[in-house]
Order: structure tokens, then C-alpha cells, then sequence
């Protein structure tokens, strides 16, 4: 996925926070979205990805007390520490 760094203060689809000139973002069609957004959207939460979610039977609380960009940093966070001894 490549990034741009965003031209103009823009609110995040996603979270609905602002996204800062400096913050990466994915380059996709659609809505203004952080980096983290846009991957949390297609990644899912910590708890679904460590199967402790409602489509494994369990009831998912990885998330609670967490707004939605601490959710979505908290997955990438998740898919990096676990991609990084598979290159």
C-alpha cells in the first residue's frame, strides 16, 4: 500500500479525527481516511485477529475504553509485532 503524506487538514472517515499534514494515509479512492483507519477497516480488531471475538464465540473486549484511532493504532501495532519475524 503506498502513502502520501495529506496536503490539507482533513477530518477521517473512519474516526473522525483530524488528519495532520504530516500523518500518513493510504492512497485510495474514497473518503479521507489515517493510515491506521484504513487498516483497521480491513484487518479487524486485535481481538478478532487473536480469535477472541463474536466469530470465534467469545465476546471481544481488546477494544473497550479505547476510542476509534486508538483502536485502529492498536491493530497495526498488532500486525506489525506479529509480521516481524516473517518478512
Amino acid at each position: 500500500m503506498t502513502t502520501v503524506l495529506a496536503k490539507r487538514l482533513c477530518v477521517c472517515a473512519y474516526c473522525h479525527e483530524p488528519i495532520l499534514p504530516d500523518e500518513p494515509r493510504p492512497q485510495i479512492e474514497g473518503p479521507p481516511v489515517h493510515l491506521e483507519c484504513g487498516f483497521r477497516m480491513v484487518y479487524g480488531s486485535v481481538g478478532h485477529n487473536e480469535k477472541h471475538c463474536s466469530c470465534h464465540g467469545f465476546v471481544d473486549h481488546s477494544e473497550d475504553g479505547m476510542t476509534l484511532r486508538e483502536a485502529a493504532k492498536a491493530s497495526w501495532t498488532h500486525f506489525l509485532a506479529s509480521h516481524a519475524s516473517n518478512p
